[in-house]
């Protein structure tokens, strides 16, 4: 492997449990360490390790954040099972937050025990079940509205193309804005004037996948079509792709 490490990317959960179980016994005879999924890429003596896209990812994103991204790609080979892959990310405009399943029915709580408003008297006497310093930031965006947040200034309450009462966040300049706005008062608001439920959010990073791909040594794949022009174009334009044709079977037999 010229001391190389090999990730194999599959593109689905039943391909990579399967490929793997076909060749690991093969490289194992040949004395070499294979493994799998996200815990692979974790083992340092695995010079071959099957993965999906969201593993790499995931993975290389801590690398990032630690500042040894680079250091530790230009020593691995990136075998892809499918060119197709390359051709785009998922969901390449995701958001940087979502709904957090979890903590959406402890903030309910919250707000339902502080729509009437915030009070020393509230805030010393909290839901039960809550976690303390969430209840804590609960009571915060409270009096942050209480004390910062004016109608007509900050929101407006409005009727939607339902008929459907919805509180809006306004811009700077106090105009309803051409993309609409969020901030965590803004959930508080719809609650305490609408009694519409608030919904907890998450931060969570994203990466660009060319961006980590281009970062490994090289990339190796086979397909039966790159489909039309343009995704060669993009391949060749991204990742700097050379295409080759691998002739049939029967072509390459003489006699």
């Amino acid at each position: 492997l010229h001391g190389l490490t090999v990730h194999v990317l599959e593109n689905n959960e039943g391909l990579l449990e399967r490929d793997y179980k076909t060749n690991a016994p093969f490289y194992e005879r040949f004395g070499i360490v294979s493994d799998l999924g996200a815990d692979g890429l974790k083992n340092g003596d695995a010079k071959i390790v099957y993965c999906l896209k969201k593993h790499v990812n995931k993975h290389f994103l801590g690398r990032m954040v630690e500042g040894k991204l680079d250091e530790e790609l230009k020593n691995i080979v990136l075998i892809v099972d499918e060119v197709d892959d390359l051709v785009v990310n998922e969901r390449p405009n995701n958001h940087y937050v979502k709904t957090d399943v979890e903590q959406t029915p402890d903030l309910q709580k919250c707000y339902e025990k502080l729509k009437d408003g915030w009070s020393i008297e509230v805030e010393q006497d909290p839901p039960e079940g809550v976690d303390h310093m969430f209840w804590i930031r609960a009571c915060s965006i409270v009096r942050y509205c209480e004390d910062h947040v004016k109608e007509g200034i900050h929101y407006r309450l409005i009727k939607n193309e339902d008929g459907e009462e919805e509180v809006i966040m306004l811009d700077d300049n106090g105009q309803v804005p051409k993309v609409p706005l969020a901030a965590p008062w803004l959930q508080y608001m719809s609650y305490k004037l609408i009694r519409k439920d608030p919904l907890a959010q998450s931060r969570y990073a994203c990466v660009c996948t060319p961006y980590i791909f281009n970062k490994y040594a090289g990339i190796f794949g086979l397909t039966g079509s790159v489909g039309g022009k343009e995704e060669l174009k993009y391949l060749t334009k991204t990742y700097n792709a050379v295409k080759f044709d691998v002739p049939r079977f029967l072509d390459t037999c003489v006699g």
